[in-house]
């Protein structure tokens, strides 16, 4: 991106998606999915330069899980009420997830 490499908490890649990038050390293209654990709370101008950030690079859907799990989905047009590439998709239950738990710190690591 014209910001530098920006890394996605948590992305989803099609094998279709794996096969045309096959050799990058770096994605030229974000993934499908990218996702953002939004911590703290407050940060709303991060989340959407993010957001756009990641769909200026191809990327279907951004999703922006709070520290509860909760998710708020957006494709290109906006926020949508639920996932197209993941339906079934409702939340996150981070405690799942322990490497977003840094040691001695709080349910996020700093971006």
């Amino acid at each position: 991106t014209p910001k530098g490499v920006r890394v996605a908490d948590i992305a989803w890649a099609s094998r279709d998606f794996l096969k045309r990038h096959a050799g990058e050390d770096v994605f030229s293209q974000a993934p499908e999915l990218c996702m953002e654990i939004m911590s703290p709370p407050g940060c709303a101008g991060e989340w959407s330069e993010k957001t756009d950030l990641y769909f200026d690079r191809g990327a279907q859907e951004v999703w922006l899980c709070d520290e509860r799990g909760i998710i708020d989905f957006h494709d290109l047009a906006g926020s949508i009420d639920t996932s197209r590439l993941f339906p079934k998709v409702t939340g996150i239950a981070l405690d799942d997830l322990p490497f977003l738990k840094p040691k001695g710190r709080g349910t996020h690591h700093d971006h």
